[in-house]
């Protein structure tokens, strides 16, 4: 039933909110700390530390809304994600995208923008992409030699929420040569923006969206800020990484990780490698010892031993080093979760739980969003952030005055901090009144 009404609502969501064809996406590490089962280690990029915990893949618009989250304890990565999961979950609930004959009439056109961070950097995915006719937007990983200044142009970009910047922009068009899964080489047109920061920072974007404006392009990857602030803000508020229940559930037996021999192989690979580094600079240390030196006879005996027995460990620890890797060579990176040793397979945390709390927190967080622009309109005197002014309404005391004989639930909130918030409580209230509401599950206005 929450599976039916999750998709229902990003259905909904997609179509008739997403008005821009824009979507964000991002991944999120939610850790685990517990000790009933030993899930695999991700990155956790705010703690720079690698925590046991499993994925949330998040999908918003271009103003940080919501439309849906994929949770997993896969460690494929967000590439993968995107071709097996996100993607075809889109395109099943999108219906408001340019037409099939619209789209062979006009190549350039996209039926959607998808935006990602450098994690998903690649140009097969953007080929595979573009082959569905989905355009792909991300940063630059390896942007080279910086552009002459002379390149680049004032330009006003409108950025999602209205503000106008000006920016130093400048675009390159060119084509790379990408072999696709069956060696098959395809050509793939590639626009490159960059912007010109006030420190000589070049900022490069590219991307396969050959409609958008160069500003426009701008202002679509700058919207990645949006969902970056709504993660933040659902950690803050909405208790997002908090553990639903303690529940475990099983994972499919075809469900494919990094095998725990291989990863045995590669730390050992790693330890070795280490030893050898720093024997040989000890070793170093004592080449610089003059043999000639007045020091007395013993002192020089014990340095000349010294060297050797360390000239023959480090022989000895590279035979060894030698040896591994050839074996983490010999090993499978992956293997099925039903073929790991017994003592070395894991669970997943329970979802259905986790899957139901997302939906009412996605729905929650768009209604407050659309709650936060309306009070937006109507700030004057106040600098306060919209979101505050919200949470400070929900904290509010008021008094339930329901009218049963002309079946009226009236709200009486009590008098806010100041006399403009309180101008700010009853326009909400008067724009509430229009709209003629009917409370959940009664006939009370």
């Amino acid at each position: 039933m929450q599976y039916e009404w999750a998709n229902s609502k990003t259905e909904k969501w997609l179509n008739e909110d997403n008005s821009t064809g824009v979507i964000l996406v991002d991944g999120h590490v939610k850790t685990y700390s517990g000790s009933q089962t030993d899930l695999p280690k991700r990155y956790k990029t705010g703690r720079r530390l690698c925590l046991s915990g499993m994925m949330d893949y998040w999908v918003n618009d271009e103003i940080g809304r919501p439309l849906f989250v994929i949770t997993t304890v896969l460690t494929s990565g967000m590439t993968k994600m995107i071709r097996d999961e996100i993607v075809p979950k889109i395109l099943s609930n999108l219906k408001n995208c340019p037409s099939d004959e619209e789209l062979v009439n006009d190549p350039d056109l996209h039926k959607f923008i998808l935006i990602y961070d450098r994690d998903s950097y690649g140009f097969l995915l953007m080929l595979l992409m573009r082959q569905q006719h989905i355009a792909c937007q991300t940063y630059n990983k390896y942007p080279g030699e910086k552009w002459p200044e002379s390149d680049f142009s004032t330009k006003e970009v409108r950025l999602v929420h209205g503000n106008i910047e000006m920016m130093e922009m400048a675009e390159r068009v060119y084509s790379v040569k990408v072999k696709n899964e069956e060696s098959e080489k395809h050509q793939l047109k590639v626009r490159e923006v960059r912007c010109l920061m006030a420190n000589g920072h070049q900022t490069a974007i590219i991307s396969t969206d050959y409609k958008s404006t160069i500003d426009g392009i701008a202002s679509n990857m700058f919207a990645r800020w949006c969902q970056e602030n709504y993660l933040k803000y659902m950690g803050e508020h909405f208790a997002l990484d908090s553990l639903v229940d303690y529940g475990l559930q099983e994972i499919g037996g075809t469900s494919v990780f990094v095998s725990p021999i291989y990863k045995k192989a590669e730390s050992l690979v790693k330890s070795l490698a280490n030893k050898i580094g720093t024997l040989q600079k000890k070793l170093g240390k004592l080449m610089g010892y003059d043999e000639q030196s007045s020091e007395n006879e013993k002192r020089q005996v014990e340095v000349k031993t010294e060297k050797e027995t360390i000239k023959l460990e480090i022989e000895s620890v590279q035979k060894e080093l030698a040896q591994a890797k050839t074996k983490k060579k010999e090993t499978p990176k992956h293997m099925k979760i039903e073929d790991f040793p017994d003592e070395e397979k894991f669970k997943q945390l329970s979802l259905p739980g986790k899957h139901f709390m997302n939906i009412i927190k996605m729905t929650s967080y768009r209604a407050e969003t659309a709650m936060a622009i309306l009070i937006a309109k109507w700030q004057t005197e106040t600098k306060t952030d919209s979101r505050s002014i919200s949470r400070g309404l929900y904290a509010s005391d008021a008094d339930i005055l329901p009218d049963h004989q002309n079946m009226i639930l009236n709200i009486k909130i009590h008098t806010q901090s100041t006399p403009n918030l309180n101008k700010i409580t009853q326009k909400l209230c008067d724009y509430l009144n229009e709209g003629n509401h009917f409370y959940p599950g009664t006939k009370y206005k």
